[in-house]
């Protein structure tokens, strides 16, 4: 369970004022002055930032949430605009910009309406992921086109063996030994859904609306059991996988150090021999 945003910012910062005029553009206001202020939580990808920009004008005022991402893990920025679109639970994009993936020195951004910092309870969270998969349900080819990765139980499953160059060979054997354990061909028959992939109480927040999705940066069209395992022994140790997975992939993309990588994949071996 991730610790509530609120709990982990920074101080304000005045923001410049061409960032007002992006604000007032975006939501069609008078916009008079806007403070910026860091939330340093624990990114689902390495290198995000989140700001909470507060705004205010002659008739009125309020918050919107600006996210930044690496050109490398830019899946959010891509897919929320259409997730929005649906009218799935998620917030509602004010603007954005996605640069084309060759523009290395460009980050893709994300205005987003603010869902607050209260956090839903895990039926809420499920009911929401539901809705989610339910209004995107025939965009599959869509979401490809987008850039959301397919990631089938056999290759989290393989592709969590990257951990490999982070972990001593003790520590790897852990990893070998979760992957032998599951049982593909069962999962594989599952099928494929939208997957969140980092789907728990942090990434799902309650306001007067309701239950809103946020950090979808790990989303992915896989196993449902990823998000929601329930008491399935095989989803929880899937999920695991995918989890070491990403780390490691972190890693290999210089998203993240190599040591707080394998510290992550430790965490997250625990409880699995």
């Amino acid at each position: 369970m991730r610790t509530p945003i609120a709990s982990r910012t920074k101080p304000s910062t005045v923001a410049p004022d061409p960032f007002a005029s992006l604000v007032a553009r975006a939501l069609g206001v008078a916009v008079d002055s806007v403070e910026a202020e860091r939330l340093d939580r624990d990114e689902e990808v390495a290198g995000a930032e989140t700001q909470r920009v507060r705004w205010r004008g002659p008739d009125a005022s309020g918050t919107v949430l600006y996210r930044r991402y690496p050109v490398k893990a830019a899946v959010e920025p891509a897919l929320l605009p259409l997730l929005a679109r649906r009218h799935a639970p998620v917030p509602q994009v004010h603007a954005s910009g996605v640069p084309p993936r060759h523009a290395p020195e460009a980050r893709p951004w994300l205005l987003l309406s603010d869902p607050g910092d209260t956090p839903a309870g895990r039926d809420d969270a499920v009911a929401a992921l539901a809705a989610t998969r339910a209004a995107v349900a025939r965009d599959t080819n869509t979401l490809r086109s987008l850039g959301v990765p397919s990631l089938p139980p056999s290759r989290v499953s393989d592709e969590a063996r990257w951990a490999e160059e982070l972990l001593d060979a003790a520590d790897f054997a852990r990893v070998e030994r979760l992957a032998a354990s599951l049982d593909l061909p069962r999962l594989d028959a599952i099928g494929t859904t939208l997957v969140h992939g980092g789907l728990d109480t942090g990434y799902a927040l309650r306001g007067a609306g309701g239950t809103t999705l946020v950090g979808w940066s790990r989303a992915h069209l896989g196993c449902a059991l990823i998000d929601d395992p329930g008491t399935d022994p095989d989803g929880a140790r899937l999920a695991a996988l995918f989890a070491i997975r990403w780390h490691a992939w972190e890693a290999r993309e210089s998203l993240r150090a190599r040591r707080p990588a394998a510290e992550l994949i430790l965490r997250t071996l625990r409880g699995y021999n």
